[in-house]
């Protein structure tokens, strides 16, 4: 139930302050939903949000999540 994705920074904003949870349900469902498109951005905040960006030739989609505070 876990997942672990590899990401290129961006040179100056590469760290953040704590280790971060998002659900992985919902994260797999907005892969999912955006297969088809070849360009995505993935953005997370040190304030516990994430916001996924995908672009093709049809649409833009824009996604948030927001941290899960406990984590079994």
């Amino acid at each position: 139930n876990r997942i672990n994705i590899d990401v290129k920074p961006t040179e100056g904003k590469d760290t953040l302050g704590k280790t971060l949870h998002f659900s992985a349900k919902y994260l797999k469902e907005i892969l999912t939903s955006n297969g088809d498109c070849e360009n995505a951005v993935l953005k997370v905040s040190d304030s516990g949000i994430l916001h996924v960006e995908f672009n093709n030739d049809l649409y833009n989609s824009n996604y948030y999540l927001i941290e899960i505070k406990s984590v079994d």
